[in-house]
């Protein structure tokens, strides 16, 4: 019986089975235990199975089968985090599928080294605020964030504290009235540092993706720059590109 108390048990149970799916305990093109069997295993309502069961289907992974049940259509995507956008808009729109876990702040004194990854001149003055992405359809881990955010634009992180499903520029717009003109991107594979390893639940000393983006405002101004660490097998990125005519 499913006894956890953080997710509504529909939720609960979907995740349930969608980690089955992935692990092929149903498998592709195989149906799903009947609604009154999920309920006997799980101690569940009728509606709560159902509702689980059409979240397996909001997510790709299930569809109905006239007089059949539900029968696995996919394993999905749980465990990965599919970046595709070809616009800065689309950019700007790539977090929404995930919320953010506050960890924690400093104010810090920029160096030459932090500088040249921040973009910015040595000796400034900066907050650096730790967060965990999570994807809010499975609450996997995808990447472990540092946030450098210019000792102008502090209140950000307590309105990020606030509002942890809201998207960093969207705070910004409503905090500052700034609008995000231009992001610079730089995607490398490095090494997961261990505090992030241990966060993301990974063995230390793993390679992974490093995707590093400076976030403009008017004027060309740096507003903050984000270091995000992601497990190589939670990352993938897309792009569609088109000639210029």
């Amino acid at each position: 019986m499913i006894r956890r108390k953080n997710n509504p048990k529909y939720l609960q149970l979907a995740k349930t089975l969608a980690k089955r799916i992935a692990n092929d305990i149903y498998s592709i093109g195989t149906l799903l235990p009947t609604e009154t069997e999920l309920m006997d295993e799980f101690g569940l309502s009728r509606q709560t199975v159902r509702q689980a069961v059409g979240l397996l289907k909001e997510w790709g992974m299930a569809s109905t089968r006239h007089g059949s049940g539900s029968a696995v259509l996919s394993k999905g995507n749980d465990d990965g985090y599919i970046q595709k956008f070809g616009t800065l808009a689309e950019l700007l729109q790539h977090d929404a599928q995930t919320q953010i876990q506050y960890r924690e702040s400093e104010k810090i004194e920029v160096d030459q080294l932090l500088a040249e990854i921040i973009g910015c001149a040595p000796n400034q003055t900066f907050w650096r605020l730790t967060v965990l992405r999570k994807l809010k359809k499975t609450d996997v881990a995808t990447s472990y964030v540092d946030l450098y955010i210019r000792d102008s634009h502090r209140q950000i992180i307590d309105l990020i504290g606030n509002s942890p499903n809201q998207m960093i520029h969207t705070l910004l717009e409503e905090g500052y009235g700034e609008r995000i003109i231009q992001i610079d991107q730089e995607i490398t594979a490095a090494l997961i540092p261990d505090p992030a390893a241990e966060a993301l639940n990974v063995p230390q000393g793993q390679i992974g993706m490093r995707a590093i983006r400076r976030y403009f405002g008017s004027h060309n101004r740096l507003i903050w720059t984000g270091v995000n660490y992601h497990p190589a097998d939670r990352f993938t990125y897309k792009a569609s590109l088109h000639r210029d005519i």
